[in-house]
């Protein structure tokens, strides 16, 4: 009969030795027998029997073709029940012998005889199978079967199978699997699997696996793939998971980690994944983590790419700063100004411009707020280093009134600490370059008691050294100001400009 071969392998152990050293002759008999009657002496037994190599060989001899057509014929239910039975360490050796065979017979079957298949398994089984595999041959498999394929099989297995079957399989592994699968691969198959199916995996992954996941896969292979999804798609994926979702996954990953993802992704892909989330959002975000973490994810973001706030617009930015809160700005900025050179090269790349048009939208109490929390000694570095063009532009772009009301919330305490720290010189050109009708116009909204309070806490010699720099300029300055202004000047203000006065007012005294 047609079937002895078969059959005595199912029999006896001298018939199983026999098939060891006559494949080939057993291949052609067993595919002479026909996919219908095979399923019935297919067992466990007999392949356990032949030993998993040369069961592998049998079936390469039988070719796909035939082997799928009997497992069909088997079913799917008992196919995985036949796995199981053989074990892990069988099915490995088994399938092991060539990816590129287990990859045609996976199109062969593909539909829903193959997810059934590995439904009847189980994901524990099939993540057992998969690590024993190794990721070299997983890969090797999913790119013989492309993205299109093992997206379409993943989407049918479901979100919840492939979040146990990635948990099974560990991050570890996952990562290194995606790493080999190579960033635009795994992007690829992530797009098409759409990202209402990539919400629902890895919402039910959770923020700490998938926090570990990107960590493990490392930063600069996080940014490739976030790269190749684009910033439509990441917005999209990030605001279906949610706001706490990302509150975490921020949190595991760390600010340094995260600073550095969205600097390698670039200013433009920022403003449109910054944009789409909403200031809100971020806002959110950003006071989950604390300011500790939001300076350190800045400064690890770097100057050069913070200029994403330049394309959100400064109305955009100052609402972020607002929702954000004075208290927490405040902090955020403090903790900035311990490194006033990053600030210095964040505000040259902000440009005048968009620095005056953010602070005339957060307004001068907010910015009080956070000029008194730099304190006066990094405000003064901060002015130096970018030197009086700069600083002048962008008072005159802010305008008199807005710098009135600046300078009154700080106090004459600190503006006096402030122009000592910046020096004479610094001031005088500041003061040139504003012009002397907009200086004056300054001077007369800040009011007498403020410029009087602000010239006795500068001292008599810096005061006369300040306005006896550029004789010419004072006087300008002093006609614009009107005499009623001078005058109106307390008495302290007057003998430090002219020492004199002092013993004109000790003669009157007399």
């Amino acid at each position: 009969s047609v079937c002895l071969p078969m059959l005595e392998c199912c029999c006896g152990r001298e018939a199983v030795a026999a098939v060891h050293g006559a494949t080939n002759a057993c291949a052609a008999k067993t595919a002479a027998a026909g996919t219908l009657v095979l399923p019935q002496i297919v067992s466990a037994f007999a392949l356990q029997q032949l030993g998993p190599s040369s069961a592998a060989l049998l079936l390469q001899k039988l070719g796909v073709d035939f082997v799928g057509d009997t497992f069909e014929e088997v079913g799917a239910e008992k196919c995985g029940a036949l796995f199981q039975e053989l074990g892990i360490d069988f099915c490995v050796e088994l399938f092991g012998a060539s990816e590129f065979w287990v990859a045609e017979l996976f199109e062969k079957l593909q539909g829903q005889f193959l997810t059934d298949l590995f439904e009847h398994c189980g994901p524990g089984f099939i993540a057992d199978l998969l690590r024993g595999l190794g990721t070299d041959f997983v890969a090797s498999l999913f790119r013989e079967l492309g993205t299109s394929f093992a997206a379409d099989f993943f989407k049918n297995l479901g979100a919840c199978y492939v979040e146990r079957l990635f948990k099974g399989l560990t991050y570890h592994y996952c990562a290194r699997l995606f790493d080999q699968l190579g960033s635009a691969w795994t992007a690829e198959a992530h797009c098409i699997m759409g990202f209402t199916f990539c919400v629902q995996l890895y919402g039910a992954l959770g923020s700490v696996f998938t926090a570990r996941l990107f960590g493990t896969a490392g930063c600069d292979f996080t940014a490739e793939v976030h790269s190749a999804f684009g910033a439509h798609f990441t917005a999209s994926l990030y605001k279906g998971l949610g706001v706490n979702f990302v509150k975490e996954l921020f949190d595991c990953l760390g600010p340094r980690f995260c600073g550095q993802l969205l600097g390698d992704l670039g200013e433009d892909f920022d403003a449109i994944l910054f944009g789409e989330l909403g200031e809100d959002f971020l806002a959110e975000v950003f006071v989950f983590l604390g300011p500790t973490y939001v300076a350190k994810f800045f400064k690890a973001m770097g100057a050069q790419h913070c200029q994403v706030f330049c394309l959100l617009g400064a109305s955009w930015t100052s609402r972020m700063h607002q929702q954000m809160g004075e208290e927490m700005c405040k902090e955020v900025y403090n903790k900035l100004g311990a490194d006033y050179h990053f600030l210095v090269e964040l505000f040259q790349r902000f440009g005048f411009r968009f620095t005056a048009e953010l602070l005339l939208m957060l307004q001068a109490h907010f910015c009080v707020q956070i000029f008194s929390a730099l304190g006066t000694h990094v405000v003064s570095l901060l002015f130096r280093d970018l030197g009086v063009p700069f600083a002048s532009q962008l008072f005159l772009h802010m305008g008199d009134s807005f710098v009135a009301a600046l300078l009154a919330g700080l106090g004459a305490d600190f503006c006096a600490g402030l122009f000592r720290t910046l020096g004479r010189c610094f001031v005088g050109c500041l003061l040139e370059n504003l012009g002397h009708r907009w200086s004056a116009a300054l001077f007369t909204k800040l009011g007498t008691g403020f410029v009087s309070d602000l010239f006795r806490q500068l001292g008599g010699i810096f005061s006369v050294a300040l306005l006896s720099r550029h004789p010419a300029f004072s006087l300008q300055l002093s006609a614009e100001m009107g005499a009623t202004f001078i005058l109106g000047v307390s008495t302290t203000f007057c003998c430090a400009l002219h020492p004199c006065a002092c013993f004109t007012q000790v003669e009157l005294k007399k």
